[in-house]
């Protein structure tokens, strides 16, 4: 059975990563944010997927949009 994590919660993993040699390595610093309107998101999607609306759909729905934007989003017809 898979397990569910809501975005925001932390993970079983801690920040840093262990690597050969017993010291930790350095985390990436976190992205700067920057505030986008969900048009401009949308226009983005089209301009990326070549204007293929099931493609615009399937990338707006995807994970990757979910953990960049740090919301779910739900395209309905």
């Amino acid at each position: 059975m898979a397990k569910t994590q809501r975005l925001g919660e932390e993970s079983g993993r801690g920040g840093a990563r262990r690597v050969s040699g017993g010291r930790l390595a350095p985390v990436r610093p976190a992205s700067r944010r920057v505030r986008v309107s969900l048009g401009e998101l949308i226009a983005a999607a089209y301009e990326v997927t070549g204007g293929e609306t099931q493609s615009v759909v399937a990338l707006m729905a995807s994970r990757a949009m979910a953990r960049a934007t740090g919301r779910r989003w739900v395209v309905e017809r």
